[in-house]
């Protein structure tokens, strides 16, 4: 298992990790979450953070049971 090296004040790992045309799909789901959170802060965004969900599994091909396992955790 690889360490976690997000850090708030460093956001380039995201950047590094998924290139500029797929970096456009993943930002306007995560821009459309929070610009619902930030009109409404009991907005429902459970459709828009499925899709999210299924892009980052998609991404790092995880299969079935992988992702049975990271949706356990939620």
């Amino acid at each position: 298992m690889r360490p976690n090296r997000y850090h708030p004040e460093n956001p380039i790992i995201l950047s590094i990790l998924i290139q500029t045309p797929e970096q456009a799909s993943f930002i306007a789901l995560v821009d459309a979450i929070l610009a619902a959170k930030a009109a409404d802060s009991g907005a429902e965004t459970a459709d828009l953070e499925e899709k999210l969900d299924e892009r980052v599994y998609a991404w790092y091909n995880l299969t079935q049971d992988e992702i049975s396992v990271v949706e356990e955790e939620k």
